[in-house]
């Protein structure tokens, strides 16, 4: 759940914030790819966001928290 977000029209990979853990974003993606999941983005540099800070709410609304795991960029 960390290293991406899924909304309506697909997923968007994130970039984690903590070096150790960068690697797992490109695992999922490729995860994603081979099960043939619509990605429909990628955060990029110097972005940082991390699935655990973004909230679904309802079909038309989401909220993202900001702070050590995910940045306004």
């Amino acid at each position: 759940r960390d290293q991406q977000i899924t909304t309506q029209k697909g997923v968007v990979m994130g970039r984690l914030h903590s070096t150790t853990r960068a690697g797992e974003v490109q695992v999922m993606k490729f995860c994603f790819q081979k099960l043939g999941f619509n990605i429909i983005g990628e955060v990029p540099a110097p972005g940082c966001l991390e699935g655990g800070d973004f909230f679904p709410v309802s079909q038309e609304l989401c909220m993202i928290g900001v702070g050590l795991r995910t940045n306004m960029d």
